[in-house]
């Protein structure tokens, strides 16, 4: 699209941003494959443009066409260079022309409680897009759940068509959205593109004192939660009720340092406050910042910590039952955040079972996918002490500069004949966009995330074009006990049920309904046993039926296409053989040749009009307009010439 955009000067410069980590393969691929020589604009960029060009050049101007990452862009020396160059008012024509953004869902604002909350990317698109005369979204997960960043994300694509938190329309919807499912896509000989995705169920057989220490923490949330709805102030509690399950559902680390944020900002003067404010919106701000994504984990880690402590300063003192609660879940903690849980061992035995049968190294791979570094950091020492380190590991995280983690995904995507490494374990935040399936089709969820996004995101690092397996396997840690014990968490028939049924929605409708993705985490906690999917399947039998419809309209156009070629074979209906026809009759007839027009909508020379036909060509017309069925009303003459040219013949 860049490049014909180029072609057709409709566009002359062009700004992409996107995740860091994807800048370079950006830049190589628009060369390599279109030849578009593409900058992309750092600090190191900035510096070295200054000694060349001296202080005040501006890297937007350096080039027309550049690549930024959108954590750069959105503060520090890159957005003061972008204020710097745009104009106070949007006006035509635009200082730019296109302007592309790459996993777009990463712009949308982060939405909760019923509004969405503008993060810096967020701010800085809005402050640039009206400054562009084109904008093109790229994404595999435009709807994160919620109706509020959902229209956010449209209004930033278009404010004329579309605004924040009115439904869209349709129609307009349409005009603006084009989507391809994997499912569509089929080779030469009608076979799908992609392979196809299997989940599975990585038992974890739960000690007796792991599944206790969880039944504590449901029993404190549920304390906490009473306590909370007492003043009316569950936004708070809530968030920190659910951040302790879903670390403790990560690893015993990731629990043990949120538990102690926990316990600290309590320590420092938890107390009933009023209803202020200007302090629930400090709080809903940092509650919603802990929920946008980061290209680093520490900014993850940082965000989350805030918002715990402000949460736990402003919620209720501690009765003596929640305090003997915590006492315990601590001294777990404390002890467990340096053992092998369960988890882990479960994911040994796999890796031992399917990488290193008998003690030795095949040529399989696995990534180890986490939400959390202190989950990375917890199952790295794990690994590297029980044999599976060394060269054979591979790290991926977000504190790795873009020079570091290329060696480390080049090293994963190449032979296994020639590299070593057999296992990748990464977090989310490094691994947005990036191709790790050349020689691997196998991945591990060391949790099961609450946003089905984050999981497609996950999915997609194997499930993509290039794929040379035909399975594509993805295996969920869930609670291996019968359903006789009180499980950790849903069980695992049922979440692995749910997991199944949102994979068949994926495949229908390219993304999780929004109205299902809320319930994944009563799901994964084990308050719901299913998902009700009942407006969902509605919308996607809704969905099958226009697609049909879709289909067989296009089947029936290419059928009569088909017959309409044949006909002008059969019968030599070519545009010369017809002109040539008339020019030949109106010779025979005695009458003057064709005389070229000129039309508004035609190219010059492709019109004729016919001259004066005589008594007896009149009387032949008409009897070949009387031979016209009723339902045609008679027209001129017109003959389609070769691309998209015409000529018409009147009579007068």
């Amino acid at each position: 699209m860049i490049q014909e955009m180029l072609l057709r000067h409709r566009a002359r410069t062009v700004l992409i941003i996107c995740p860091a980590s994807l800048q370079e393969k950006w830049r190589i691929e628009m060369l390599e494959k279109f030849g578009l020589d593409f900058r992309v604009v750092d600090t190191a960029y900035i510096k070295q443009l200054r000694r060349e060009r001296g202080i005040h050049a501006n890297p937007w101007t350096s080039h027309p066409r550049l690549i930024a990452s959108m954590d750069w862009v959105k503060s520090g020396e890159g957005l003061r260079a972008m204020r710097d160059v745009l104009p106070p008012h949007a006006g035509h024509p635009r200082k730019f022309d296109l302007l592309v953004v790459d996993e777009a869902h990463n712009i949308a604002p982060a939405a909760g409680a019923h509004y969405a909350l503008e993060s810096q990317r967020t701010r800085f698109i809005r402050a640039i897009s009206p400054h562009f005369q084109h904008r093109l979204f790229l994404t595999a997960t435009p709807h994160n759940g919620y109706t509020e960043s959902f229209t956010s994300l449209l209004e930033l694509l278009d404010d004329q068509r579309f605004a924040r938190n009115i439904l869209p329309d349709e129609k307009q919807l349409s005009q603006v959205m084009i989507r391809r499912l994997k499912s569509d896509l089929v080779d030469a000989d009608g076979k799908p593109l992609y392979a196809q995705r299997k989940l599975q169920a990585l038992a974890v057989p739960y000690t007796d004192e792991e599944r206790e220490i969880h039944q504590k923490l449901n029993d404190y949330c549920a304390s906490r939660e009473k306590d909370a709805e007492k003043t009316g102030s569950t936004f708070g509690t809530s968030f920190v009720n659910q951040l302790l399950k879903k670390r403790l559902f990560s690893s015993p680390a990731a629990f043990a340092s949120t538990l102690e944020k926990h316990v600290a900002s309590l320590s420092n003067g938890a107390k009933p406050k009023g209803r202020d404010a200007m302090a629930e919106r400090i709080l809903r701000k940092a509650i919603l910042k802990a929920d946008e994504d980061y290209a680093n984990d520490q900014e993850v880690e940082n965000a989350q910590s805030e918002a715990v402590e402000e949460a736990s300063r402003r919620s209720q003192p501690l009765t003596q039952e929640q305090q003997r609660i915590l006492a315990d879940l601590r001294q777990w903690a404390q002890r467990a955040k340096n053992q092998t849980d369960s988890k882990a061992r479960a994911i040994l035995d796999w890796l031992s079972a399917n990488l290193k049968p008998g003690g030795q190294w095949n040529d399989r791979r696995v990534i180890l996918f986490t939400e959390y570094r202190t989950t990375h950091q917890w199952m790295h020492e794990i690994l590297a002490s029980h044999g599976f380190g060394g060269e054979r590991l591979g790290l991926l995280h977000g504190g790795l500069t873009q020079d570091e983690r290329e060696p480390i995904k080049a090293a994963f995507q190449a032979s296994p004949k020639d590299s070593p490494v057999r296992i990748l374990l990464a977090t989310d935040a490094a691994s947005e966009g990036i191709d790790l399936q050349n020689h691997c089709n196998c991945l591990i969820h060391l949790e099961i995330p609450y946003n089905p996004n984050v999981m497609e995101q996950r999915n997609g690092r194997i499930d993509r074009h290039g794929q040379r397996e035909k399975e594509v396997l993805i295996w969920h840690p869930v609670d291996g006990g019968d359903k006789s014990h009180a499980s950790v968490g849903g069980h695992g028939d049922d979440i692995l049920r749910a997991l199944r049924k949102l994979e068949s929605m994926r495949a229908d409708m390219g993304s999780v309904n929004p109205v299902i993705a809320p319930q994944m985490s009563g799901l994964i906690e084990g308050s719901l046993k299913d998902l009700d999917t009942r407006l969902a399947e509605a919308k996607i039998a809704k969905a099958r039926r226009f697609v049909r419809a879709e289909r067989e309209l296009k089947e029936r156009v290419a059928k009569l296409h088909e017959r309409l070629l044949a006909t002008q074979q059969d019968f030599h209906l070519t545009p010369d053989h017809i002109q040539m026809a008339v020019k030949t009759g109106l010779a025979l007839a005695g009458r003057p040749p064709l005389e070229p027009v000129a039309l508004a909508d035609a190219p010059q020379g492709s019109a004729f009009r016919m001259p004066p036909l005589s008594d007896h060509g009149r009387a032949v017309w008409r009897a070949c307009v009387t031979r016209i069925p009723s339902r045609y009303a008679p027209s001129p003459l017109t003959t389609l010439w070769p691309r998209g040219e015409t000529m018409s013949c009147w009579s007068t």
